[in-house]
């Protein structure tokens, strides 16, 4: 398991599925992990683990995490050894589309032998299937015959299987039936890792201070990070260059804190509660394990003081937020589940460590 942060090399950078383009596949020729993404680098580059798995490889998390990196880093490790199989990437877009037209020209069945005949089928952005039952249904089916044959089955999505409420149920059992890797948004430490290798590559160095200034005030993510960096070594090679990168005007890549009631809304939707429970008295646990979650959200992300956390969160003191949030932090130590449930919360927004 990783402890501190490490540069993972891309075998293929090129490799990946179709949701990403050719320049940002080749902008990722390493992959900066930190202890928040030790499962999803180990899923990606451990061949031997993902083939003992009985079911599809779901990579999910917010956008710009690099979700179809690591599908494609593993896709081209299973190509590596099987260059004699027959394999289909695509996109979750894509597939309704094939699967339509093949519809509507009365060619269904070439449609399916391309699909459940391959060895190897990686699907990015599966989440654009959402409303499209009939393909739903076809995705479904085509993995039970995959899975049947013990074909290699990669997803990328935005949301967990199980917390995705625009797929159906068959398509979300099936999906959640495999191995489910959260991709969290880089921690504070990784992402000054990241600025400061995307700074040295563009000629345009940053001591650390510098480095953690930016991903402090960067939107999350990678594609975030990238365009950061890109417009200090602009400012900085121009022709007034920049001084220093507190210099730079961050534009759009400027991260905009949350409030307490975005913090609530985010939480209240991923664990199917009402805002108004969380805000409640309630002590029955689907609602404490959100209301502590949310509350250690807030910690993390905000400058609030405890006291404003609690006033908000059912007029609770500073004492109960900072025993909710301890708690919920060795929970996250010891339980996969809510630690999964924390990855999933805390990539929504950039947070310092």
């Amino acid at each position: 398991m990783l402890t501190d942060v490490v540069r993972v090399p891309l075998t293929d950078p090129c490799c990946a599925p179709r949701g990403e383009s050719l320049a940002d596949a080749q902008a990722r020729r390493e992959y900066v992990a930190g202890p928040e993404n030790a499962l999803p680098v180990c899923v990606a580059t451990t061949l031997e683990l993902v083939q003992e798995v009985d079911g599809p490889i779901v990579f999910y998390g917010p956008a710009g995490v690099g979700k179809t990196t690591l599908a494609g880093e593993l896709a081209h490790r299973w190509r590596a050894e099987n260059e004699q199989e027959k394999s289909v990437v695509t996109t979750g877009a894509d597939f309704a589309r094939d699967f339509a037209a093949a519809c509507q020209a009365d060619d269904i069945d070439a449609f399916r032998r391309r699909l459940r005949g391959c060895r190897m089928l990686v699907i990015d952005d599966l989440h654009h299937l959402a409303g499209k039952l009939a393909a739903q249904d076809e995705l479904a089916a085509t993995l039970d015959r995959l899975v049947a044959r013990r074909a290699l089955v990669i997803a990328t999505m935005s949301t967990c299987p199980a917390g995705a409420s625009d797929l159906g149920p068959m398509l979300v059992s099936r999906l959640s039936a495999g191995l489910v890797v959260p991709v969290a948004n880089p921690s504070h430490a990784t992402r000054v890792e990241i600025a400061q290798g995307l700074a040295s590559d563009a000629g345009a160095p940053l001591d650390d201070d510098s480095a953690a200034w930016l991903a402090e005030r960067v939107a999350a993510g990678f594609s975030h990070l990238r365009g950061a960096v890109a417009l200090w070594t602009q400012q900085a090679k121009g022709d007034r260059p920049a001084a220093s990168v507190r210099d730079c005007d961050m534009g759009d890549y400027a991260a905009a804190a949350p409030d307490l009631k975005e913090i609530a809304a985010t939480v209240a939707r991923r664990f199917h509660v009402k805002v108004a429970d969380l805000r409640s008295a309630s002590r029955r646990t689907p609602h404490v394990r959100a209301r502590n979650l949310a509350m250690l959200a807030a910690r993390r992300v905000t400058s609030l003081s405890l006291a404003k956390i609690g006033d908000y969160f059912g007029g609770r003191d500073h004492t109960t937020v900072m025993h909710a949030c301890r708690k919920t932090e060795a929970e996250i130590e010891t339980d996969p589940t809510v630690a999964a449930m924390w990855a999933e919360i805390a990539g929504t927004w950039s947070q310092p460590s």
